[in-house]
């Protein structure tokens, strides 16, 4: 096993371990990034280092997996909050009912009123609305944006969108390292993709809820070598579909 001993070899693996991109770990090592091939380079000095780095990664993914589920470490845990924050729990029925306009011909050809909207079985269609930020749970609040407004203070927030929570979801995977660079997923494809990690105390609903969006991260594929199962993964690629409809 080759063990980086010159300073700048040193540095390449403490940068790739942060980022896990090979590139970018040359560029920060000090490397020469004028030669057309440093990219090449930089993919077989990882190559190289790489018996020396696997279990130095498992390590980092298994204290930043204890870190969300036990320690609940600040950052971590804010973005644990956004990845997971579920609408349902920000949303309530207000008393305004739904209204809609109809033609008023008892007023003229072009006349409009407004009737209210209601189910097939008779009963009132209300709005539904954000709960107030004052009614928000502390958990609840560090995922939202909040919202100045004109006049001063705050005017409200709004949850966080779907491109956001994927990349909360796909940071805190690179910090487990999921999302490694082709050249280790190569290096590695006689090991098990993902790591055992200590989540017992994280509810099942929660698992199941960053499982379902961590496969429409990285597809279907890359699910299957992470030992998901095909159902899953179909049950999970049909829920983000209907949730994108």
């Amino acid at each position: 096993m080759h063990i980086p001993k010159l300073e700048r070899d040193k540095a390449f693996c403490a940068a790739w371990l942060k980022h896990f991109d090979h590139a970018k770990a040359w560029k920060e090592a000090g490397f020469s990034i004028n030669a057309k091939n440093y990219y090449d380079r930089a993919r077989k000095k990882l190559r190289r280092f790489m018996p020396y780095l696997d279990p130095i990664r498992k390590a980092k993914a298994q204290q930043v997996g204890t870190q969300l589920a036990i320690k609940e470490d600040d950052v971590l845990q804010t973005m644990r909050y956004v990845a997971f924050a579920n609408p349902q729990d920000f949303y309530v029925l207000s008393d305004q009912q739904v209204m809609r306009e109809e033609p008023d011909p008892t007023k003229g050809p072009d006349a409009k009123k407004l009737v209210p909207v209601t189910y097939d079985n008779g009963k009132p269609v209300f709005h539904v609305i954000l709960k107030p930020l004052h009614d928000l749970t502390r958990e609840q609040a560090m995922a939202v944006e909040t919202l100045t407004s004109p006049f001063g203070g705050y005017g409200g927030y709004k949850l966080a969108s779907h491109k956001t929570k994927h990349s909360y979801l796909e940071s805190i995977g690179k910090n487990l390292g999921l999302f490694l660079d082709e050249t280790a997923k190569e290096l590695h494809t006689h090991l098990h993709r993902h790591t055992h990690l200590h989540l017992d105390d994280v509810p099942t609903d929660k698992l199941e809820a960053l499982q379902r969006q961590l496969i429409s991260v990285v597809g279907a594929e890359q699910a299957r070598n992470l030992g998901i199962s095909q159902r899953e993964i179909d049950d999970a690629l049909t829920i983000e579909h209907d949730s994108d409809g």
